[in-house]
């Protein structure tokens, strides 16, 4: 394989540390998102836990937290794999698909 000039790595390197940041940003307003969903505290939510002891209630999140992650696993290797346009098009997309919110990450 033949070797990129010094500047089209830097640039290529430069493109790759941008989509890891947005990447990561969008994983975070995804699991935000996921956050308010599965946390809402409402009162049936309230009386399922009021049964449960601590360490069970620590497992049920730990559980939550598992199934959020195996969810986001096969999207994040896609967009790992996918080029620039590809990468923006299926961000656009899961933000569509998830109703995102758009505000910045504090």
């Amino acid at each position: 394989m033949r070797e990129r000039p010094p500047e089209r790595q830097a640039a290529a390197d430069t493109l790759q540390r941008q989509f890891e940041i947005e990447a990561r940003t969008y994983r975070q307003r995804f699991e935000r998102t996921c956050d308010g969903l599965v946390g809402a505290p409402t009162q049936r939510h309230r009386n399922l836990r009021a049964g449960l002891q601590i360490a069970e209630r620590e497992e049920v999140a730990r559980t939550v937290r598992r199934v959020v992650d195996k969810l986001l696993h096969a999207p994040s290797k896609a967009l790992r794999s996918a080029d620039a346009v590809e990468q923006s098009q299926l961000m656009d997309a899961a933000e569509k698909l998830f109703a995102l919110p758009s505000e910045g990450l504090s």
